[in-house]
């Protein structure tokens, strides 16, 4: 593959990677199991307060 190829591929990744990170997600709090939507990183449940790690282990190749 080219540099420009590569250059493109690369630049898309990124942009795939921050638009995963930044959009919320629809979990389920593992303390009072009730829905709520969450983005990577610490989030509160805003049914019972209790603070959640949302993890993304994202691996885009």
């Amino acid at each position: 593959m080219s540099t420009f190829s590569d250059d493109i591929l690369k630049a898309a990744l990124e942009i795939a990677d921050e638009e995963l990170r930044d959009s919320e997600y629809d979990v389920e709090c593992p303390f009072c199991h009730k829905p709520f939507s969450a983005k990577e990183g610490l989030n509160t449940c805003p049914h019972c307060n209790e603070q959640v790690n949302l993890n993304l282990d994202i691996d885009i190749e």
